[in-house]
C-alpha cells in the first residue's frame, strides 16, 4: 500500500491518500513516530482511501493500519507487529527528542536512542548525562565539567601576578581537571614583576626594576648602584658629582648645569622655575632667586639687548649742522621693566647728540629752526646773498651766488669770432681787437707807401675800406692826377692859352677814433701840411695846379694819415676821396 500526504483546501488542512483493497483502514496521528500507533494516537477508521485532517502546529506523524490487526512476535520491521500500540519496541529507538526515549537514554543525533554518558563524556545538555549535568560540554556531577585539564575555560588559567614587588615574587594559577570537574592550582612564576615594576627605588642612584623572567632574584636590593660616572648613572632625581650621585637642588640653589636641579633648569647660575629664555628676564635676582622674573627698568645685568638706533631723532642744530640723537651700543641699552627692552620711543628722546643728519651750506642756506627737534628732520632755507660776474667783453654773465641751496658756478659766454661793432666778441677783454687792418697794408711809412688808383679829368675817387688800425698804425699814399682830356679850361674872349686844375683830397674820419692827422705835400718827406680831422666829421685839403693847354699835364701829390688824440685808431674804415677838377681856378 502506498500512502501520500498532501495538502487539503484550506492552509491549515492535510489530506491522506492510499490505494487498498482491505478496509476497513484506522488513522493515527503523533508527533512521535515511535508510538504512533499507540490507541490514543487514533484519529478514528473509515473504509474510503482519503482521510482530511487540521493537524497541530509543529512536525506530525501519520499512521495506517489496514483491516484487522492479528498479533504476531513484534520484530524490527518499523510495524505494530504484536499489535500493542507500540512499533519495534525492543529495537534501538528511533526518536525526535530525548522524551522519546527509556530512562538513562537521551536521543542521540541520528535520531536513536543512546545511553546517557558518565562524567567525563562529551554532551550537548544535562539530559545525556547519568549525573544529569553538562557543563562547558562535558558531564560531572557540577561546576565545570572536563575530560582533561585543557578541556576546562580559561578563568582557570590565570597569568602571574606579582606577589612581592620588593623581590619581584609571583605567581600563575594552572587549570586542573578532577573528578572530571574544573579547578585551579598555584605555581611559581615571576614573570607578573613586570619591567614597568619598581623594586627599590636606591635613593640618588637609579631605581631597580623587575625584569618580567620567570624566575626573579629576591635580593633585589643588592642590585643598586653605588657610583656613578655621570648624570646618566643617577635617579632622575639627582646628578652626579664626581662619582657619587647626589639629590637634584631646590630653586635658587647655585648650579653650574642643569642636571643639577630639580627642575632642570640651571638659569643664571642658580637653580630657576623655568627656562626664563625671554629677553630681559633673570632668574637670580636677589629678592627671588629661582623664580623668573623681569629686570627691572634702567638695567641689563646680562647684556641682553642690542644696540639701538636712533634714526629719526634729532636732537638739534649746531651752527649749520642738525645733530642726530646718538645711537646706544648695547653697552647703554636697557630693560623696560616689562619683559622687553626698552623701545626706540623710550631710549632716544634722551639720547645725547650723534652725527649730522644734514649741513646747511654755510653761504647759500640757513637753519630753518623750527626743524630739527625730536622726530622732525632738519630743514634749510636757500638764500642768496648777491651776484658774481665771469667772462670779459660780449662773455660778461651776471648771475647769482647761489642758487637751489649751493653755490652757483658762473659759466661766461661763448666766444665768438671778433667784429668791428665796438664790442669785445672773442672775450679778451679788448674790443675790435681783430684782424682789421686794410688790404693796403704795409704803408707806414715812406718807403712802403701805397699808390692809389691814378685819377683822370673831372674824375672823383674813393677808397673806403681803409684803417688806421691797430694803434700806432699810420698810412702814406702817393695819388697821382693825369689830364686826359686834352682840352683847355680856361679861355678869354680872344684865346684860349691856359688850363688850371684842381685836386682836391678829403678825409672822413669814422666815429670812436678820437681824431686822425690828416697830411698832404709834394713830397713824401717832410709834410708841411697837417690838420687834425675830429671822428665822425670830415676835412678835406685843396691843391691848385697852373697847366697848359699844350700837353696833357701830371701832378702828384703825398698823403699820410695817422691817428692823434685817443683812441687814436679805429677797426671801422675811414674814408679817403679825391677829385681831379679842371678849370680857371
Amino acid at each position: 500500500m502506498t500512502l501520500s500526504v498532501t495538502y487539503g483546501i484550506s492552509p491549515s488542512e492535510v489530506r491522506l491518500d492510499w490505494v487498498s483493497a482491505q478496509p476497513p483502514y484506522t488513522v493515527y496521528r503523533s508527533i512521535s513516530p515511535a508510538a504512533v500507533a499507540s490507541p490514543g494516537n487514533a484519529l478514528g477508521q473509515t473504509s474510503g482511501t482519503i482521510w482530511t485532517d487540521v493537524p497541530p502546529a509543529g512536525k506530525v506523524f501519520y499512521y495506517l493500519v489496514l483491516g484487522t490487526c492479528v498479533p504476531s512476535t513484534e520484530i524490527c520491521d518499523g510495524a505494530d507487529n504484536d499489535c500493542d500500540g507500540f512499533t519495534d519496541e525492543g529495537c534501538a529507538t528511533a526518536c525526535v527528542v530525548h522524551a522519546d526515549c527509556a530512562p538513562e537514554e537521551h536521543c542521540g543525533p541520528a535520531q536513536v536512542c543512546l545511553p546517557d554518558f558518565t562524567d567525563g563524556g562529551s554532551c550537548g545538555d544535562a539530559a545525556e548525562c547519568l549525573s544529569s549535568h553538562c557543563q562547558n560540554g562535558f558531564c560531572c556531577a557540577s561546576g565545570d565539567c572536563c575530560a582533561v585539564a585543557t578541556d576546562c575555560p580559561p578563568a582557570y588559567f590565570q597569568p602571574s601576578s606579582c606577589d612581592s614587588a620588593a623581590s619581584c615574587q609571583g605567581t600563575r594559577a594552572d587549570a586542573i581537571c578532577s573528578a572530571s570537574q574544573c579547578g585551579a592550582s598555584g605555581v611559581d612564576d615571576d614573570s607578573g614583576c613586570g619591567s614597568g615594576v619598581q623594586s627599590q627605588d636606591c635613593g640618588p642612584y637609579p631605581a631597580v626594576f623587575c625584569t618580567s623572567q620567570t624566575t626573579q632574584p629576591g635580593n633585589q636590593a643588592s642590585l643598586c648602584a653605588t657610583s656613578c660616572t655621570d648624570d646618566s648613572g643617577c635617579d632622575p632625581a639627582a646628578h652626579c658629582d664626581g662619582s657619587t650621585c647626589v639629590v637634584d637642588l631646590g630653586l635658587g640653589s647655585a648650579c653650574d648645569e642643569a642636571s643639577d636641579c630639580v627642575t632642570s633648569w640651571c638659569v643664571d647660575a642658580v637653580c630657576c622655575d623655568s627656562g626664563c629664555g625671554g629677553t630681559c628676564q633673570a632668574c637670580n635676582l636677589a629678592a627671588s632667586a629661582g623664580t623668573c622674573v623681569s629686570i627691572p627698568d634702567g638695567v641689563d645685568p646680562g647684556g641682553e639687548c642690542g644696540a639701538v638706533s636712533c634714526l629719526g631723532y634729532y636732537w638739534g642744530w649746531s651752527g649749520d649742522s642738525c645733530l642726530s640723537r646718538a645711537n646706544l651700543s648695547a653697552a647703554l641699552a636697557t630693560c623696560g621693566g616689562d619683559g622687553s627692552c626698552r623701545t626706540v620711543a623710550e631710549e632716544c628722546p634722551a639720547s645725547g647728540p650723534g652725527s649730522a643728519a644734514l649741513t646747511c651750506d654755510s653761504a647759500c642756506q640757513d637753519p630753518n629752526l623750527a626743524t630739527c627737534t625730536g622726530n622732525t628732520a632738519g630743514a634749510c632755507t636757500n638764500v642768496n646773498p648777491g651776484n658774481q660776474s665771469c667772462g670779459l667783453g660780449n662773455c660778461l654773465v651776471t648771475a647769482p651766488v647761489c642758487a637751489g641751496g649751493a653755490p652757483y658756478t658762473c659759466v661766461p659766454g661763448t666766444p665768438s669770432t671778433e667784429t668791428c661793432n665796438d664790442q669785445d666778441d672773442n672775450c679778451d677783454g679788448i674790443p675790435d681787437n681783430g684782424a682789421f687792418s686794410d688790404a693796403r697794408e704795409p704803408n707806414n711809412d715812406c718807403a712802403s707807401y701805397s699808390t692809389l688808383p691814378t685819377i683822370g679829368s673831372n674824375q672823383t675817387l674813393t677808397q673806403s675800406a681803409l684803417t688806421i688800425y691797430p694803434a700806432g698804425d699810420g698810412d702814406f699814399f702817393r695819388i697821382n692826377a693825369s689830364e686826359n682830356d686834352s682840352t683847355c679850361s680856361c679861355c678869354d674872349s680872344i684865346l684860349c692859352t691856359d688850363e688850371d686844375y684842381q685836386l682836391v683830397i678829403t678825409l672822413t674820419v669814422p666815429v670812436g677814433a678820437g681824431s686822425y692827422m690828416f697830411c698832404t705835400d709834394s713830397t713824401c718827406s717832410p709834410q708841411n701840411y697837417c690838420r687834425e680831422v675830429l671822428a665822425g666829421t670830415s676835412q678835406l685839403w685843396i691843391w691848385t695846379f697852373d697847366g697848359a693847354c699844350n700837353m696833357n699835364d701830371n701832378y702828384t701829390r703825398y698823403v699820410h694819415v695817422y691817428g692823434n688824440n685817443p683812441p687814436a685808431n679805429e677797426c671801422r674804415p675811414y674814408t679817403l676821396s679825391y677829385r681831379f677838377t679842371t678849370g680857371c681856378f
